[in-house]
This record gives C-alpha cells, sequence and structure tokens, in this order.
C-alpha cells in the first residue's frame, strides 16, 4: 500500500493491486482517525467514487488540492504501474 501524497492530516495511497485493475485512483484517509472508512478519487474526473468516512467540508478540500497536483499524482501512480519507486508528494 504505497502512500502516494500527504495533505494536512491527509494521506493518500493506493492498493498495488488496483494499479493492475481499475483507473487510476486513490484512497485517503484522515491520520488522526482511528475509525474510518476511506475516500476514493478518480484521477481523470476527480470524482469521487466513495466518500469514506469525510464529511463534505473535507472532500471539498482534498478535491481541490488533487485537482492541483493532479498531473504529478497521474505520474507517479504510472511510475508505480512501472514497477519503479516514488518519493511521497507534500501537498500544500
Amino acid at each position: 500500500m504505497p502512500k502516494i501524497a500527504i495533505y494536512k492530516q491527509y494521506i493518500f495511497f493506493v492498493y498495488s493491486f488496483d494499479l493492475l485493475n481499475e483507473p487510476l485512483h486513490l484512497h485517503i484517509a484522515n491520520q488522526k482517525s482511528h475509525r474510518q472508512y476511506t475516500a476514493k478519487i478518480w484521477l481523470s474526473s476527480l470524482e469521487y467514487a466513495e466518500p469514506g468516512s469525510l464529511n463534505q467540508i473535507e472532500l471539498n478540500s482534498i478535491q481541490k488540492v488533487v485537482k492541483r497536483y493532479q498531473s504529478q499524482l497521474i505520474i507517479a501512480l504510472e511510475f508505480l504501474q512501472n514497477g519503479k519507486g516514488i518519493q511521497t508528494i507534500k501537498m500544500r
């Protein structure tokens, strides 16, 4: 489960198996929450497949930052698909 990016208290990751079977997307979890269901956002459309345990304010904020870093996130996931390592992206 590679960690792709960090934004505030949120971590963005992908399950390695998903890279083989699904369009590019990220799972998002709040590091401060112990009981949670991760959100899932498609990188092509920036739409949520699952909102997870995040509220609408959090989802809107995350969607904006993902849009700003969209190309970098896609490149990172493509590197992973090709078996290459990446450095975690620190989003602001």
